[in-house]
Parts: structure tokens; sequence; C-alpha cells
């Protein structure tokens, strides 16, 4: 209108007088209640945010702290315990192993990122074969789990006995395995323990030489041999105490 105001008219014609009745409302009464309206709801859903956010601290707080103390106490027991975890990503090949593993190996703690090739070059001659069969029947199977002992070579040369157990947790929609996580255990001191008290129950503790169980053994062995070639079989005995 003339004042610069917003209006809302509607026009009617009256008849065939050639006339017409107009009537008009300024925008601000009309949408006056709207206006109100919305800001009530604008109040009301800034508290509602405002509550369901103290509610969701208040909740989430406490599970973020019991997560957090969680981790560290699964860390300091797989610290304590000389475990290492990995996570092999079947995918792509790559391998990550927790810090753990380095210090089993004699290095400072660290992460590592290394391929399933890499770490198998490190296994011992005489186990490598009998890791990669239960590897192999485990990312077939998802009943079998992988767990095998094999000899593992550090850095300085040494080898040191490594007890593996792991799982596939992920498949494609073929089946196919795409990830398989585990742990690795130093078991060296156990695995020394138990081949010492295996040589002392077959060896003569002041010679070295071998006891008459593996005699036993051995001579079995031989007379088996004996039968499914039909061969003959030749002992000898020599008394050699002087």
């Amino acid at each position: 209108d003339g004042r610069g105001n917003h209006l809302l008219a509607a026009y009617s014609p009256i008849g065939s007088f050639g006339l017409g009745m107009t009537a008009m409302m300024r925008t601000t009464e009309l949408y006056a209640p709207l206006r109100r309206q919305l800001w009530v709801a604008a109040v009301v859903l800034m508290i509602l945010v405002g509550v369901g956010t103290i509610l969701l601290y208040a909740r989430v707080t406490p599970l973020a702290k019991k997560l957090y103390l969680g981790e560290q106490r699964l860390k300091l027991a797989l610290e304590s315990s000389r475990i290492a975890w990995w996570d092999w990503n079947i995918s792509t090949g790559l391998v990550q192993l927790s810090e753990n593993w380095q210090v089993m190996l004699g290095e400072h703690a660290g992460m590592t990122h290394t391929t399933l090739s890499e770490l198998q070059n490190k296994v011992h001659p005489d186990d490598l074969s009998r890791l990669r069969g239960r590897l192999a029947i485990a990312l077939k199977s998802a009943a079998v789990q992988y767990d095998v002992e094999h000899r593992v070579q550090r850095p300085d040369g040494g080898w040191i006995w490594i007890y593996s157990v792991g799982k596939v947790i992920e498949r494609d929609v073929h089946g196919k395995p795409t990830r398989m996580i585990g742990v690795n255990a130093d078991i060296t001191q156990r695995k020394e323990a138990a081949l010492k008290i295996e040589y002392q129950a077959r060896h003569d503790m002041l010679t070295g030489l071998s006891n008459r169980i593996t005699f036993y053994d051995r001579l079995q062995l031989a007379i088996a041999r004996t039968r499914r070639s039909k061969k003959l079989l030749a002992l000898i005995y020599l008394d050699i105490d002087l």
C-alpha cells in the first residue's frame, strides 16, 4: 500500500453493477500466529536437543570409559603374557602385527606391517609345510580353527617357538575368505622344557647316548620295516664294560 506495507488482497465483483469488493490484510498480521508457533517450536526443539545431548553424554561417557579401560586391560594382558595379535587382510595380502611381535623378536616395540610371504620366510624349513597345511584347511573350512606350533628366526639368527592361533572372520558373497585375525604366543621356554624332558627320557644323562626306551622304539620300527619289505634283520650286541 501507500505506506509500504505488504498486503494480501482479494477482489470479487458485485453482480452486474460494475462494482466490486476488495478485502485486504497486512501480511504481518496474517503470519503473526504462524511466527509465534514457529518461535515456540524452535524454543521447544532447542530445549529437547539440549536435554538429549546431556542425556547422551551422560550415557555415552561411562560406556566410552569402559571401552577404554577394557582396551587398556587387554593391552596390558597381552604385553605381560608375551602375546601379539595379528590381522591378515587376505584380499591385499598385508599383515599387521601388534607391538609385542617386535619384542618377541628381540627388537624395540613397534607395530609391524608386512606380508604373509615375508613372515613365512622367517619360519623354520622343518615347520613350514605343517604351517601351510593348517592354514589352507582353516581358510577352506569355517569350522576349523588355525593353530600351529612353529619356529621363527630372530634378527640375531636365533630361533623362538611360536604358538599361532587364528580364525577367518570375514568372507565375501561367494564364501571366499577376505580377513583373518589371531594371536601369536611365545612358547619358547615351555617348548624347550618339554624337549629337554623328552631328551632326558630317551638318553643316558651321563653319556648322552640313547637309552633302552629309544632302543626298543627303533627296534620296533626296524622290525616293522623288515616285515613290510620281507627282508632280513640283523641285531648285534656288544658288551663294552671295562
